[in-house]
């Protein structure tokens, strides 16, 4: 019998959403179907609900499938980096390590 699995958190952290989803195929890891894992931040919807809802940030995307075809972007939250050093001298910062060519729409890596 093979068992695939979806896990899906969603945590409040300083009125700030972070959610966090883990996707297991049930079956080898390839191509297209590989081991997902992502982490998400958006912030509250704000009170005038004829504003759009504010933008979802990718902070973490993982994606594994099989040898060859690794995916790994990490982008720290700005509001982070500008708390710590104080100012918004940065004013994006992102790290992306892939082995093979993976789209981030469709979930798969391309032949």
């Amino acid at each position: 019998m093979a068992i695939s699995a979806t896990v899906n958190a969603v945590f409040n952290i300083d009125n700030k959403l972070y959610k966090a989803s883990i996707d297991i195929p049930s079956s080898t890891l390839t191509a297209d179907a590989p081991f997902k894992f992502s982490v998400t931040s958006q912030a509250p919807a704000l009170a005038d609900k004829t504003k759009p809802l504010p933008p979802l940030v990718t902070l973490m995307q993982v994606a594994v499938g099989g040898s060859g075809n690794v995916y790994v972007a990490v982008s720290p939250p700005m509001d982070v980096i500008s708390g710590a050093i104080g100012n918004d001298t940065v004013q994006d910062l992102s790290v992306v390590v892939a082995e093979g060519t993976y789209d981030t729409k469709t979930g798969k890596f391309k032949p």
